[in-house]
């Protein structure tokens, strides 16, 4: 089985996009609850990347 993670800054867009997911049907799109700043403030290591991508 595979999942979907899905984050962003706070988690609150995520979750918008994670429940958008969900009803397309897709049903292993999880929400990191907190975002990417609640994973740093839990301690968890999170890597800078030196430049900034677009998906499309």
């Amino acid at each position: 089985m595979w999942w979907v993670v899905v984050y962003c800054r706070t988690g609150v867009r995520s979750g918008q996009v994670c429940a958008w997911l969900q009803q397309q049907g897709v049903e292993q799109a999880i929400n990191l609850s907190g975002g990417i700043v609640g994973w740093h403030r839990q301690g968890y290591p999170v890597e800078k990347l030196d430049t900034v991508g677009m998906v499309s």
